[in-house]
């Protein structure tokens, strides 16, 4: 049986390499892994140890590209229908305030371990928070898949 640790980026780090996942460390030293999708858009997952004490493991996954903000009414629709029917991760939208680009459905799962955890349950909520995060790029791309194009036809037609 594995030893229960205190929470530490290295068992991030751990967990990343024992999977062959290739990621990058952020200023704030978040990892950065970085997903490329044939059926959905590119996607990224941060994950960090996260709070005043650094005992919150902080999952999240976004699209690299924002949506725009006409279609912006249906994915508060679907981030609804998420919360209500899946509820994990939880999905919000998040505005791209720096650029001004549009916004992004986010999904996020989030962890206290203050009592420390051990590498395989560690390991294991890392690889459902990475499985249900790819459902919520799937499945929120396919409810999102021809809106744009859709508004932009009717604001054509007038």
């Amino acid at each position: 049986m594995s030893d229960i640790e205190a929470l530490d980026p290295k068992m991030i780090e751990r967990y990343l390499r024992d999977q062959g996942l290739r990621f990058l460390t952020n200023q704030d030293g978040v990892f950065v892994v970085n997903f490329y999708g044939d059926d959905v858009p590119d996607y990224r997952f941060w994950i960090g140890v996260e709070g005043p004490d650094r005992q919150f493991l902080d999952v999240r996954v976004m699209t690299d590209i924002p949506l725009t903000a006409n279609i912006r009414p249906q994915a508060e629709a679907f981030v609804s229908g998420w919360n209500h029917f899946k509820r994990w991760p939880k999905a919000y939208l998040e505005d791209d305030e720096v650029r001004g680009r549009g916004f992004w459905i986010v999904g996020e799962n989030c962890f206290a371990l203050k009592a420390g955890i051990h590498q395989p349950l560690f390991d294991e909520l890392l690889n459902v928070s990475i499985a249900t995060g790819r459902q919520l790029v799937r499945e929120s791309s396919a409810a999102l898949d021809g809106v744009e194009e859709l508004q932009h036809w009717l604001s054509e037609a007038g």
